[in-house]
């Protein structure tokens, strides 16, 4: 079997999902108790706290556990106080759990702007220095995106913003550059940021925001005041300790990992480029983010594409996860794909487990399929 939709999901580390099950069999306590097992199990919390700091380059107390990245983007964006008459913006191809996040806004009555996008791949920065006023309040942008892969420069747009409106929150979600590339969030100099487990290589269910100032940020579940009253419900301590876990081992292996990728990336698009016409590349090769491709291809759907690739037990994706059974992608259309193209999009994401052997096998099938339903399509 060949995987090639890690930034789906990746599969956890031997050593993550043996150290789950060794806490959940020992260490299962409610972490809010005060006998001797709970404190061990708060212990393993506050580890692993430090552990993402450090992978953050900031203080552990400036790091809230949630159940997923969604619910770090809806935390960020949701409960960051600014008022009714200011306005907040995001950009047009943000992950849905951002992007929905605004639009919930806006029908409440919010002043939302969406920032354009170049065919590039990057947002268009003149533009959102143009929709940039005194009373924003709130600015989210994505530092790599889920579905072509482009690189935003978080630290460029901070100072951008910074330099118009001073008093702004800004949010980047992080979720598919976290583990992929250093990140320090001073240097950034933004407010909040938000990561997820199953990412690199640990668990569903954990993710984990950053956040600058937390008097900044209301609760967004009620109840027993865990989190130190941001996130409320008991907490996983497996999954947690798995995630730090995780972001140890892949950040102990990062330069390995992303000459790694890029090694792939190159491979495919020279492939892709000397084999395959009537195609186009929507992901730039990156200095460092190099672990996904995006790939549209003309008289071919995407969803046969995979279910043909899937059939020889090899395994990509139509886009982003969480929007595959849409007919067409946001994301696409906003660097304008040409629509003889759109339903032909494929994407391919690189993991840990990957080899160059698997790469090579993927290309020469990704040719056959092709050519195989083209025939079809085009008699």
């Amino acid at each position: 079997m060949i995987y090639l939709d890690n930034a789906s999901t990746t599969k956890p580390y031997d050593k993550v999902l043996n150290e789950y099950v060794k806490i959940n069999e020992n260490n299962y306590y409610n972490p809010s108790a005060l006998y001797k097992g709970a404190v061990e199990s708060y212990k393993l919390i506050k580890k692993t706290r430090e552990k993402i700091a450090y992978s953050l380059n900031t203080k552990e107390s400036n790091v809230f556990f949630t159940a997923s990245g969604s619910e770090a983007n809806n935390l960020a964006i949701l409960k960051s106080g600014y008022l009714k008459n200011q306005t907040i913006i995001c950009s047009e191809y943000e992950h849905a759990a951002v992007y929905n996040c605004f639009l919930e806004q806006k029908n409440n009555g919010q002043n939302v702007e969406f920032v354009k996008i170049q065919e590039n791949g990057e947002i268009d920065i003149n533009h959102l220095e143009s929709i940039l006023t005194s009373d924003t309040a709130l600015v989210s942008i994505m530092q790599v995106n889920n579905e072509t892969g482009c690189y935003n420069n978080i630290k460029k747009i901070s100072k951008i913003i910074r330099n118009k409106c001073k008093n702004c929150l800004i949010h980047s979600d992080g979720v598919q550059s976290y583990g992929k590339i250093k990140i320090d969030v001073e240097d950034l100099d933004i407010d909040l940021f938000s990561v997820s487990a199953h990412k690199i290589n640990g668990l569903k269910g954990v993710g984990a925001l950053y956040v600058k100032n937390p008097n900044k940020i209301k609760p967004i579940i009620l109840g027993g005041g865990q989190e130190r009253n941001i996130r409320s419900g008991t907490e996983n301590v497996g999954g947690i300790y798995a995630f730090g876990l995780a972001s140890e081992i892949t950040y102990e292996n990062l330069s390995l990992n992303s000459l790694k990728y890029k090694e792939f990336k190159e491979y495919i698009i020279n492939f892709v480029k000397s084999n395959i016409s009537d195609v186009i590349i929507n992901s730039a090769l990156n200095l460092d983010v190099n672990h996904i491709v995006n790939l549209s291809f003309k008289d071919v759907r995407g969803e046969v594409l995979v279910h043909s690739l899937e059939q020889k037990d090899i395994y990509i994706g139509v886009g982003s996860a969480c929007s595959s059974k849409h007919k067409t992608s946001r994301v696409l259309s906003s660097i304008n794909v040409p629509k003889d193209y759109l339903e032909g999009t494929v994407r391919i994401s690189f993991g840990v487990f990957n080899t160059m052997e698997e790469i090579e096998t993927f290309c020469k099938e990704l040719k056959t399929s092709v050519e195989l339903l083209r025939k079809f399509k085009r008699k």
